[in-house]
């Protein structure tokens, strides 16, 4: 029940980077190394609060789920 008290607490839609990073299965550092790339969601601060909105999270995926078909297609041409 704690678990859903949480989600109901996580303003927007959002999640916290914890959550996104068990989401997409990546370590916080790959995360950070990602942002500095400028290749990351884009990042709430809220308060103390880091958060990753359920939007930027779909939206980043997909954009990496393109690059990744456009690296496969150069690959195999």
């Amino acid at each position: 029940m704690g678990n859903e008290e949480s989600k109901q607490a996580t303003p927007f839609g959002a999640m916290t980077v914890k959550e996104f990073c068990e989401a997409m299965h990546i370590d916080r550092s790959t995360l950070w190394k990602l942002r500095q790339r400028g290749e990351a969601p884009e990042i709430l601060f809220v308060g103390r609060k880091v958060l990753i909105t359920h939007r930027a999270a779909e939206q980043w995926a997909r954009a990496m789920e393109a690059k990744s078909r456009a690296n496969d297609e150069r690959e195999t041409a």
